[in-house]
């Protein structure tokens, strides 16, 4: 649980003892900073009573979370108003259209986070409801500065979720609660992680981004619940974060994304035969084409990074996942002829090493060609 800090004396919004505190508070004069949100909270609770749209003024919300560590505010009331601002942002949001959106709805649903966990710092007590709605709360905050494309103030919220999912554990809450809670929890992480990864490699932290999608993973192989409704979000996670690595030279971290995915993907001998309206079938085919194009883009990586026997090895893999004939077989046509064709893949083949039997460079090159023949 984290350490609670010693409250110090308030410096009044604005950065004297009078006047107005402008468009977010009621003014030093009038109580400090409990009297500011105390006057902010009833303008946005009174905007929406009568159908308006709460004014949330950046510079207000940024003056708040600065002062707030040293705030001598009663942790219980600093709880009381954050969960009335969050209260605000969700009747806000479900409004039709919405009165809240954009930088001033995230900036306000990160500040009730703040305003929440700081009553709870102090209070030194963590319960586990408050826990709990901690992690989803934050993760909330996160996603919706990530949609602003924000992605700083995303990893930001989106870490505080993941401190709150620690502690949540470490206090031994997730023992004692009930399965409907669970599956939230599970759920609220594996996606916290989806979009963790997408802002951290926006920040051009990719190794950090590929343990956030390594946890997914590891969540996903633990919850077949999970992976039946999220393993796509998954994969697709996977192959954006490549394709950025590679855009960017990091080949071997593209390699390792892809290789994740691949990981977790369920394997299949070969495409379903059998009836067309068998859904199990039909779901284990698109697996299988999955793995495919995954096994495509890994044999570019290793081409790029001059591991030729590996590139040759997933190459054929791909080649043996699609039926003959299909645009996927001749898709893994040419991209074994690429690993083939490229610098220094002869003296490989030659030297062994290559793991999967199939076509060379003669025959992968005449049924590229009958292929196109028969188009």
């Amino acid at each position: 649980t984290p350490q609670a800090r010693a409250p110090t004396s308030y410096e009044p919004l604005g950065g004297s003892s009078s006047g107005s505190a402008g468009a977010g508070g009621s003014g030093g004069s009038s109580g400090g900073l409990a009297a500011d949100l105390e006057a902010f909270l009833a303008r946005c609770e009174n905007a929406l009573s009568n159908g308006r749209s709460p004014q949330v003024d950046a510079a207000f919300v940024g003056a708040v979370a600065r002062q707030l560590p040293g705030a001598v505010i009663p942790p219980l009331a600093l709880k009381r108003a954050g969960h009335r601002l969050w209260q605000v942002c969700s009747a806000a949001a479900a409004a039709r259209p919405p009165l809240l959106e954009g930088a001033q709805a995230a900036g306000a649903r990160e500040l009730a986070c703040e305003l929440i966990e700081t009553g709870m710092t102090r209070t030194g007590a963590w319960p586990a409801r408050d826990q709990f709605d901690l992690i989803l709360q934050w993760a909330v905050a996160g996603k919706a500065w990530l949609d602003l494309s924000s992605h700083a103030a995303a990893v930001r919220c989106l870490s505080h979720s993941g401190a709150a999912w620690d502690t949540y554990f470490q206090d031994g809450h997730a023992r004692e609660a009930v399965e409907a809670e669970v599956e939230r929890l599970g759920e609220a992480s594996l996606q916290t992680q989806l979009w963790m990864a997408t802002a951290l490699s926006h920040t051009g932290r990719y190794d950090q981004a590929f343990v956030a999608l390594s946890k997914v993973a590891g969540i996903l192989r633990t919850s077949a619940s999970l992976a039946s409704v999220s393993l796509g979000l998954f994969l697709r996670a996977c192959r954006e974060q490549a394709a950025v690595l590679r855009q960017n030279g990091s080949f071997r971290l593209a390699a390792d994304a892809l290789g994740l995915a691949c990981a977790v993907l369920p394997e299949g001998s070969a495409v379903p035969q059998g009836d067309e309206g068998d859904e199990a079938g039909g779901r284990r085919a698109a697996l299988q084409l999955e793995r495919a194009e995954l096994l495509r883009q890994l044999t570019a990586c290793h081409t790029d990074l001059g591991e030729h026997p590996a590139a040759i090895s997933r190459a054929r893999e791909a080649l043996a996942l699609e039926n003959a004939g299909s645009s996927g077989h001749a898709k893994s046509l040419r991209t074994l002829l690429a690993a083939l064709c490229a610098p220094g893949a002869a003296a490989a083949e030659d030297g062994g090493g290559i793991e999967v039997e199939g076509p060379d460079l003669r025959a992968a090159a005449l049924a590229f060609v009958a292929h196109t023949r028969a188009r």
